[in-house]
């Protein structure tokens, strides 16, 4: 018999992710938060993941939810100091 596993499940994303499954993708894969709702909003004035249309529905893909969530968080960071702020 092995022993239990300690390894943390992983959720079986499919390749396109509805609004609500982007938000809990984006909040699981790379810990950002936005809801369903804030999503909708971004696709109306943008600033948000790309997606396609399957009818009525939008659809967002992992690769370009990783990409945004990359572009969002920012570079690695060793200090506040690092990088340019508002004032440089």
């Amino acid at each position: 018999m092995s022993p239990p596993s300690t390894a943390i499940a992983r959720h079986p994303w499919p390749a396109r992710l509805r609004r609500k499954q982007a938000s809990e993708y984006l909040r699981e894969r790379h810990g950002i938060t936005l809801s369903a709702a804030t999503l909708a909003k971004l696709a109306v004035v943008g600033g948000g993941p790309a997606f396609r249309k399957d009818g009525p529905f939008p659809l967002y893909e992992l690769d370009i939810l990783d990409a945004f969530a990359a572009a969002r968080l920012g570079p690695l960071r060793t200090s506040t100091g690092d990088g340019r702020g508002p004032d440089r």
